[in-house]
């Protein structure tokens, strides 16, 4: 009898416990929306306005649905709402009561970012002060997250007057696992601690000047590789319309890239510096057009070597390996309003580039190799190396030609140099060293029949009587060494206000010059 008393009222209590935490589960069912509410009240800064349409709350589950939430962010201190998110569902799932309460973590196994339209104006978020940052929120929690999921995104960058765009990037997705932040982590410059990620977009948009613009078809992005594809940076305007706009020489650039791939990727901050690490850049099937009017005013500001733009980069640049692959080039000068621009282009290209950036030991060269054919006939080999850690800008450099019939260079020679040329190149090397200021170096060449014809004023005639003076310094090839070679010497300053390309160009021309026109021998 006393055990069917005892088992009753073990029974009973049982009972009146479960009901007991029935009726707090109810009654915080009940009340979970107007908890949240007031959480969010208390805990949000006032210069975040936070609203949002629905709020479900599942208490036994720990789940929490937002609908179409839109939030505002502007400084601290200002009215100025610098930044707009509209989410059409936020939802978080499998909040832990157990961190919550007794580990003093917000700890959740998934949250769910759907369709996020984020809107920012750089324009209204100009610091008063340069003080440290506090970061976006102050927390008073640790906050860890299983996994973060945004869903089908878009964010904008928008001008001074919202009319256009400085940046767009659409059909967003990203995943991020194992992600926690908590008081002292989100005052870091990355506010947050993770173990992977994936990021892809669709379409996108960077208003990168007042004259370019580039534009992609997609990127994909994890924690150790990245792909682009379809990568265009264009010029605004026509070349005509782009002439009229700039007061001085200006490219107009035409830039396509069917895909670029980075491999095993590093970033983040050392010491306050953003650095950026890639061991491998695979770059195919670029193509480049770039036009210059050189009938508008020259830009006379000083132009630096590559080296020293390498050097004097805002961020640690480390990329052990450049490949590019079935690549081309195409450069056109307009000098004279009469005539066609001149035209060059190199197309089968393909280039290696090896340790490019101010991240590597002081010591380690900078080496391109580049290979093509010149107007798609004469293979051509350019190789070029520097430190970028020597201030002089020092820099060795090599080329190589072959079969280059004169006739096709013509289409550039003609409204460039007012001159035609005939004859076969069959081989060139050229050496050269130089630094900032000037070069010096050598050049061979083994050709044959090689005769220059000047032309008259309209291009369009041979002018014989200045064409017959002039083939008179030139060798025609007859004249060589042993094995059939010429030999001729380089000595040029360079011109600060030009162009690397420039500085190329003027020391190939002294070479060119001295092999033809002197005495052929080798020094």
């Amino acid at each position: 009898m006393k055990k069917i008393v005892k088992n009753k009222t073990i029974y009973q209590i049982t009972g009146t416990v479960i009901l007991l935490l029935a009726l707090v589960l109810l009654t915080l069912q009940l009340r979970a929306n107007g908890m949240i509410v007031e959480f969010l009240n208390a805990k949000i800064p006032p210069h975040i306005q936070l609203n949002y349409d629905d709020l479900y709350v599942n208490v036994i589950a720990g789940d929490v649905t937002f609908s179409n939430v839109r939030c505002d962010i502007s400084l601290r201190g200002s009215d100025a709402i610098h930044t707009n998110i509209n989410i059409k569902k936020l939802k978080i799932d499998d909040l832990s009561y157990w961190q919550f309460f007794f580990k003093n973590t917000i700890q959740t196994s998934d949250v769910l970012i759907d369709e996020p339209l984020v809107t920012y104006q750089p324009s209204k978020h100009q610091r008063k002060d340069s003080t440290k940052s506090k970061g976006v929120v102050n927390l008073l929690k640790k906050i860890v997250v299983k996994q973060i999921r945004l869903r089908n995104g878009k964010f904008l960058i928008t001008h001074k007057d919202s009319s256009q765009n400085h940046l767009i990037a659409e059909s967003i997705n990203f995943e991020l696992n194992n992600s926690a932040t908590g008081p002292d982590q989100i005052k870091k410059k990355i506010p947050i601690t993770y173990d992977s990620y994936t990021f892809s977009t669709g379409h996108l948009f960077v208003d990168t000047s007042k004259f370019e613009t580039v534009t992609a078809a997609s990127l994909m992005i994890n924690e150790s590789n990245a792909v682009l594809q379809n990568l265009a940076l264009k010029s605004k305007h026509s070349k005509t319309k782009l002439s009229q706009l700039s007061p001085t020489e200006i490219d107009h650039i035409n830039l396509k890239i069917a895909s670029s791939t980075l491999d095993d990727i590093d970033f983040g901050f050392e010491d306050e510096q953003f650095f950026f690490t890639c061991k491998l850049l695979d770059i195919a099937d670029a193509d480049l057009k770039i036009y210059r009017d050189k009938l508008i005013d020259d830009d006379l500001s000083i132009k630096k070597m590559y080296s020293r733009m390498i050097r004097e980069l805002p961020i640690k640049l480390k990329l052990d390996k450049i490949q590019l692959t079935n690549s081309k080039v195409q450069y056109e000068e307009q000098t004279a309003y009469e005539t066609q621009a001149g035209l060059l282009f190199f197309d089968n290209i393909n280039a290696q580039i090896t340790h490019l950036g101010n991240g590597f030991d002081k010591t380690q060269q900078t080496k391109c190799l580049i290979k093509g054919h010149l107007m798609g006939v004469s293979p051509t080999t350019l190789g070029y190396h520097f430190n970028m850690n020597d201030s002089d800008d020092a820099f060795t450099m090599t080329a190589s030609l072959f079969n280059l019939n004169g006739k096709a260079v013509n289409s550039f020679l003609k409204p460039n140099l007012n001159a035609e040329v005939q004859g076969i190149i069959d081989e060139l090397y050229l050496t050269t060293s130089g630094n900032a200021f000037a070069a010096t170096g050598e050049m061979k060449m083994k050709y044959k029949d090689l005769e220059f014809n000047l032309l008259k004023k309209d291009r369009l005639k041979i002018n014989k009587l200045l064409s017959a003076i002039g083939n008179l310094f030139i060798n025609d090839g007859s004249d060589t060494d042993a094995k059939g070679y010429r030999h001729g010497t380089i000595n040029v300053e360079r011109d600060p206000t030009k162009s690397f390309f420039n500085h190329v160009w003027v020391t190939t021309q002294d070479g060119l010059l001295s092999t033809i026109a002197g005495n052929g021998e080798k020094e």
